[in-house]
Parts: C-alpha cells; structure tokens; sequence
C-alpha cells in the first residue's frame, strides 16, 4: 500500500497479511512497530455499530455457517477414528 502527496508519502510493504508489518515514508523507515488489528474485534465492532445505527452487516453469516460444518466434520472425523467425513450444508 502507498499513499503520496505533495510532500511526500508513505509506504506499508507488505500491508495486508497477519505480521511483519513494514512502514517507510518518503524521509526514510520509520521505525514504529505496527501490529495488525485483531479482525474478530474489528468485526465485533463493526456488529456493534451496525446495531447502534440501525443498519446491516455487510458479513451475512453465510461463511461462519460453513466454518462450523467444517468444525463439526473435524470432530466427527476424530471421533470415528479419523474417517472421512462429508461436510453437508
């Protein structure tokens, strides 16, 4: 990610991933650590502010349904001694 103005500008290689997080502006690197937000509580805020302002969430549910499918194959797998297990819908 890079953003340049008429002064200068700034620069987060890499910027999207987990860590490791770099920044350099236009007079150099700039030697502040950047930790990644934690995405859950940006999303829990987001479910925060979606209620305050009466509006919905752009995360339908539809991928946390499919994730607990998946979950729940896991734990049938282990449970039956490490079978294949279908995940359904």
């Amino acid at each position: 990610f890079r953003a340049e103005a008429e002064k200068g500008w700034i620069e987060l290689a890499p910027a999207f991933q987990y860590g490791d997080l770099k920044m350099t502006t236009s007079k150099g690197p700039s030697g502040v650590g950047l930790a990644p937000p934690s995405q859950q509580a940006v999303q829990i805020d987001d479910f925060v502010r979606c209620i305050r302002e009466d509006r919905k969430s752009p995360v339908s549910g539809a991928m946390g349904r499919r994730d607990m499918l998946i979950i729940e194959a896991i734990y049938k797998s282990a449970a039956q001694g490490g079978r294949r297990v279908e995940v359904g819908e």
